[in-house]
């Protein structure tokens, strides 16, 4: 082997893998069939997930984009970096009632950049517009409006002339409300159901499409509120409806993430993909709808899949992980760092235990009352879930035998209780408060119309 030959094996061999990460928003893990669901909703990500790892038991530390991207991009649980809703009234001045993210922590993009990387963030949600300061980092960041616009912006930057590895991050938005009739099995007939919509449902249909977040005729709540509140009650059959919408909106997602994945593996011959979810959504459980404010599976049970070269092909990780480890495994990759707990999950070394948290509001305390009225944070060791409110409520759950926590066992194990309550003193304190988020008027316009912004 010549010397120019010898040069160029070793700087193919150094180069480190291009990065793409998308997330498929509102997205639980129980509705993908490559997680067991019944209906076929997500075919490409179970092929892909054969060449890779699945986690199967997944969950985000927060309940809604904002915190949970936070944590994405630095690692951090929501109480230390600082994004999370605000339940000072106080806040309540500012377009969002919800803090920023902290600017002193390094981010990935930030990290992979000062590694080499062309960083670039694509989205469909505007929580990730640049001036709201969670893509910080990032050497380009663009916002649509729609999936599909998105995915034209993502393939041209898989496209690109440039020669530095690539982190690539992709927000895909369809399966959050508004949901749309998407073309699927299971949605046959539900145009002309939406064409003439009847009681409170419609309200919230406008050109064939259902917005829960739309404002109930300049109420101060919006169709999803008052569904959670109990003063809309959907029967079995509208419920069967909207979980319709919502899959076919799934199976979309999972379309467009095709595309996406397809592109980017024949413009690369070194990859590492991940597919995952910032929080899930209630979609009839318990009479809820949306998401934000608790910490129930529906909410933050969330899809994993990570394909790498370095990686098993095929491998089903049973034990609990957090999303948010992503942070150390993508930089492991790129050679950075040690690849944390989601190796060690991969190994099948012990894991930390598992950590959430949900806000409310004063506004949500106002309208919703009740539950509501409290921060929730959850505690998982291996099966055993401990979920304790701000205000004094709290439960104790079997995962395994009740993967809904829907039995509150604390009165039959009082003595499991106390144990995991000790464990939990002083974890979930705050690392420090930031401040209120601005936004740009075209920003605002935009979280209107995703419920953000009232």
């Amino acid at each position: 082997m010549n010397m120019l030959v010898l040069f160029w094996w070793m700087m193919a061999c150094s180069r480190p893998p291009d990065v793409l990460v998308v997330v498929m928003d509102t997205v639980r893990a129980d509705h993908l069939s490559a997680y067991g669901y019944e209906r076929d909703t997500s075919p490409f990500l179970s092929e892909f997930s054969e060449n890779g790892v699945i986690f199967a038991d997944t969950t985000s530390p927060g309940s809604w984009t904002w915190p949970a991207h936070a944590s994405l991009f630095t690692g951090l649980y929501p109480w230390e970096h600082g994004a999370r809703l605000s339940d000072d009234g106080k806040q309540l001045t500012r377009v969002l009632t919800a803090n920023s993210m902290r600017t002193d922590v390094p981010t990935l993009a930030e990290q992979l950049s000062a590694k080499g990387y062309r960083t670039v963030s694509v989205s469909t949600n505007h929580l990730l517009s640049e001036d709201l300061g969670l893509t910080r980092g990032f050497g380009s960041s663009q916002v649509f409006s729609e999936d599909g616009q998105t995915v034209k912006a993502v393939l041209s930057e898989i496209d690109a002339d440039d020669d530095r590895p690539l982190f690539l991050f992709v927000n895909l938005m369809g399966a959050h409300i508004p949901w749309k009739v998407r073309d699927a099995p299971w949605t046959e007939g539900l145009s002309q159901k939406l064409a003439q919509p009847t009681g409170w449902l419609e309200r919230y249909v406008t050109k064939g499409q259902v917005n829960l977040y739309a404002n109930d005729g300049g109420a101060s709540a919006n169709g999803v509120e008052l569904i959670t509140a109990g003063r809309i009650q959907p029967s079995q059959k509208e419920w069967a409806l909207l979980n319709s919408l919502y899959d076919g909106e799934i199976l979309e997602v999972d379309r467009q993430l095709e595309r996406i994945v397809k592109r980017f593996q024949g413009a690369t011959e070194n990859a590492l993909i991940a597919v995952t979810s910032d929080h899930g959504e209630f979609v009839g459980e318990q009479g809820w709808a949306g998401h934000c404010f608790r910490v129930y599976p529906e909410l933050l049970a969330v899809p994993l899949v990570v394909v790498g070269d370095d990686l098993p092909k095929g491998r089903v990780v049973q034990s609990p992980v957090q999303m948010h480890w992503l942070y150390d495994l993508v930089l492991h990759e790129a050679g950075i760092g040690k690849g944390g707990e989601l190796m060690n999950a991969i190994k099948g070394e012990p894991t930390s235990p598992v950590m959430a948290k949900a806000w409310t509001s004063s506004r949500a305390s106002r309208l919703l009352k009740g539950p509501f009225q409290q921060d929730w944070a959850l505690y998982r060791e291996k099966d055993e879930v401990f979920v304790q409110g701000s205000l004094g409520g709290q439960g104790y759950y079997r995962i395994d035998s009740d993967p809904g926590l829907s039995q509150d066992l604390s009165q039959r194990f009082p003595e499991r209780v106390e144990i995991l309550r000790r464990a939990t003193e002083g974890l979930f304190e705050e690392t420090v408060t930031t401040a209120g988020v601005e936004a740009s008027e075209e920003t605002v316009e935009q979280l209107r119309a995703l419920g953000y912004v009232q």
